[in-house]
C-alpha cells in the first residue's frame, strides 16, 4: 500500500473523529503512521490494530506481542496484551472512541491545533516515548497532514453528504457507485482545486 493511499484509507474515519469529537485527522492520522508504521507492523497485519490500543482483562478479542515502553526514563522491551479488530476501519473507531470519551484525554479534544494536541497525548499517558509528540509532529508537518484539520473539513463532511445521498460514481466504474475512499479523495481535490491561490 503507497503512502497516500494509506492516508486515503484512515482519512474518511478521521474527519468523522473531528465531526464526533474534535479530535484533529491530523494526530488520527500520524498516530496510525506512527504506531503502524503506514500500517506494515506486525500487529496492524495481523490483528489490524492501527494505534497500538492495549486490551483490558475482560477484551474479547486480543493478542499479546512484543513491545517497548519507557519506564522511570529506561527503554524496556515488554509483552503486552493489544486489542485485535476485524478490520482497520473497526481500530480507527474504536481509537475515535477512546480519543472522544474518555475524560483523561479531555486536552487532546480541546487543543486548538495538532502541536497542542500531540503534546496533550503525552501528558495524557497515550505513550510512554517521551518523543512521541516529536514524532507526530514531524510525520504531520511532513506530510502536511495539518491541511486535514482546516476548513476542508466542513467542506468535505457536507460534500461527502451531498454525494453519498445522491449516489454519484467516480465515473471509472459505470456500474458501481464510488468507495468511500475515492469519495473523499475526489472531494479533497475539488477543495484544492477551488481554493487555489
Amino acid at each position: 500500500m503507497q503512502k497516500q493511499e494509506f492516508i486515503n484509507k484512515i482519512l474518511p474515519k478521521a474527519l468523522e473523529g473531528l465531526k464526533k469529537y474534535n479530535i484533529l485527522p491530523s494526530i488520527t492520522i500520524a498516530q496510525a503512521i506512527l504506531e503502524s508504521n503506514w500500517g506494515k507492523s506486525s500487529l496492524s497485519m495481523k490483528f489490524n490494530n492501527l494505534f497500538g490500543i492495549k486490551a483490558r482483562s475482560n477484551t474479547r478479542k486480543a493478542a499479546n506481542m512484543k513491545t517497548t515502553e519507557y519506564i522511570n526514563g529506561k527503554k524496556l522491551n515488554v509483552t503486552a496484551k493489544f486489542k485485535s479488530y476485524d478490520t482497520f476501519i473497526d481500530s480507527i473507531s474504536d481509537h475515535n472512541i477512546l480519543l472522544g470519551e474518555a475524560k483523561r484525554y479531555e486536552r487532546v479534544r480541546n487543543s486548538k491545533d495538532y502541536k497542542e494536541a500531540a503534546m496533550a497525548l503525552q501528558k495524557c499517558g497515550y505513550a510512554t516515548d517521551p518523543k512521541y509528540p516529536d514524532k507526530l509532529i514531524k510525520i504531520i508537518e511532513q506530510y502536511k497532514l495539518y491541511e486535514y484539520d482546516n476548513e476542508v473539513s466542513d467542506f468535505a463532511t457536507k460534500a461527502y453528504e451531498f454525494v453519498t445521498k445522491n449516489h454519484i460514481s467516480d465515473g471509472s466504474r459505470a456500474k458501481n457507485l464510488a468507495t468511500r475512499e475515492e469519495i473523499w479523495v475526489m472531494i479533497y481535490r475539488l477543495y484544492k482545486l477551488l481554493n487555489k491561490k
